[in-house]
């Protein structure tokens, strides 16, 4: 049976971006109360916020997390807050995945408290919690989760921090639908489908290297190394010249860019000695690295160089997601750790 995995998640509201990133600066900050930290997870916290476009209030929204474990929706274009799900997890909340489900016409999010290893199902229109997954794993973090897409039934994938720890697929009812062997500890998992081939992926960050699985064998497809042994925290896959590229920031201080069905690399760049956390494209042209210098560097693949820095955060860069804002036009969104708060960069004024 065939295969679809094209739906919507995190989101730039499928708008091509053209503006020129090098004309992008600072603009100032969003939230007063945002708050992205886990002990245990201090440098491994992939999806601190999420921005999404609702197919039906036509708001465009920004989930995020205070320091008292709850939920916030904010309504991006008013300027205000839309709902707080106070306490909505027990342990400090570090994900944040977005789903449109069109059949049952509601935005679901999916919420991760890392050191409980605690993961929820949010119907964030009326606020339902529909599922709480508690403990995935019995000890350890649980790192990352995503959603995926299989003969249009949609699952929720989760890793976890320690090693031989499988990764855990369940419906969203909690029950687990499948477990694949994994054997690495994982930071990031993200899932992928290749439209010419209909075959689904799920992709892995982990210490060593990246991983790809076949889904619906539950088998190693790829494996992504150079023999790196510091982290790869964070996953792009990009199609460019009909070629599927993987491309990976890793606590060594490199984005990886490799051949996805080869795993073959295809460059690697180096960034002043500076573990790199998010990374977001900007057309087929450029990469926003979140850094360890409390920066986001603006790199063009094509010259191969670093051709912005842009500062304004005061703890290192965790998050990055480009959005299309309909006053201010194509624009960046930002998020350090702990109280650093969520930042907008332009190239329009406010």
């Amino acid at each position: 049976m065939k295969s679809n995995n094209k739906f919507n998640k995190e989101s730039d509201f499928n708008t091509e971006f053209k503006t020129d990133p090098i004309k992008i600066s600072y603009q100032g900050k969003i939230t007063k109360d945002s708050y992205a930290y886990s002990s245990s997870c201090l440098s491994r916290l992939d999806n601190t916020f999420t921005v999404f476009k609702s197919n039906f209030d036509n708001k465009i929204y920004l989930i995020y997390a205070n320091i008292n474990k709850s939920i916030i929706s904010y309504d991006l274009i008013g300027g205000k807050k839309i709902n707080e799900l106070k306490n909505a997890h027990k342990s400090n909340i570090t994900n944040f995945r977005y789903y449109l489900d069109k059949e049952k016409k509601r935005d679901l999010l999916l919420s991760i408290s890392s050191d409980d290893r605690n993961l929820k199902l949010w119907n964030i229109n009326n606020s339902e919690c529909l599922t709480d997954l508690k403990n995935i794993y019995d000890e350890g973090s649980l790192y990352s989760g995503c959603f995926l897409n299989d003969n249009n039934e949609i699952y929720i994938a989760a890793c976890g921090s320690k090693y031989s720890q499988p990764i855990k697929v369940f419906d969203f009812n909690g029950k687990m639908i499948k477990e694949i062997d994994n054997k690495l500890s994982s930071y990031i998992i993200e899932s992928f489908y290749d439209d010419r081939l209909s075959q689904n992926y799920i992709i892995t960050g982990n210490d060593n290297c990246c991983k790809s699985y076949i889904y619906q064998e539950s088998i190693i497809y790829k494996i992504y190394t150079d023999n790196n042994y510091s982290g790869h925290y964070n996953i792009i896959i990009h199609k460019i010249k009909d070629i599927y590229q993987l491309i990976d920031s890793s606590g060594d201080g490199y984005i990886r860019i490799w051949d996805f069905h080869s795993s073959k690399l295809i460059k690697k760049f180096y960034i002043d000695d500076n573990r790199l956390y998010g990374i977001c494209l900007w057309n087929n042209n450029y990469i926003f690295i979140g850094c360890l210098d409390k920066t986001i560097k603006i790199m063009d693949l094509n010259k191969e160089k670093i051709v912005k820095t842009l500062k304004g955060h005061k703890r290192f860069v965790l998050t990055m997601k480009k959005i299309f804002h309909p006053i201010y036009g194509e624009c960046l969104l930002s998020q350090g750790h702990e109280n650093d708060q969520i930042k907008i960069w332009t190239n329009q004024f406010f």
